[in-house]
């Protein structure tokens, strides 16, 4: 059984400012393949994968490089979702992301890159950040996790994780 949890962030000034570049990353990326499949008529996520790479090893956009390999996958995939939800009608065809007020990344657990520690969580890139939360979530398989800059200026993180 899967269930979430928040708990609020509190990022130091040198992690503030890699958040920020993460959430400036993952909307370059999704705005980028918003015009690359509107200009190529491409839909495909594994396209656009393997374009994200050659992204990556360009000197112009080695940027990335900075931002955890799962945000910016998972950019994609929200594109591709949009993407879904607008051929199948559900939805209006996916506009590009502006900056704004509240942003967001999500990012998925793998090899033990995202954990609990003391009152501390551990996340790609970011390394420990002091954090507050009420559940003892030692035990439980963490699936991903949603970093999100809310209106008011806190940091919040959304985690997913599968009950024993």
């Amino acid at each position: 059984m899967k269930k979430g949890v928040k708990i609020r962030l509190y990022p130091n000034k040198l992690q503030i400012e890699l958040l920020n570049k993460i959430f400036g990353h993952t909307r370059f990326v999704y705005n980028y393949f918003l015009n690359y499949s509107r200009t190529n008529k491409d839909y495909n996520y594994s396209s656009w994968s393997k374009i994200l790479t050659q992204l990556k090893e360009d000197n112009q956009t080695s940027f990335l490089n900075e931002a955890d390999k799962f945000a910016l996958q998972n950019s994609l995939k929200n594109l591709k979702s949009a993407y879904s939800n607008f051929f199948s009608k559900r939805s209006k065809e996916p506009t590009f992301k502006k900056k704004n007020n509240e942003q967001s990344y999500r990012t998925n657990f793998t090899n033990n890159n995202i954990i609990l520690y003391d009152k501390k969580i551990k996340l790609p890139k970011l390394g420990l950040i002091k954090c507050k939360y009420n559940k003892d979530l030692s035990l439980n398989k963490i699936i991903n996790v949603t970093v999100k800059l809310s209106k008011d200026g806190k940091y919040e993180a959304s985690i997913i994780y599968e009950c024993k």
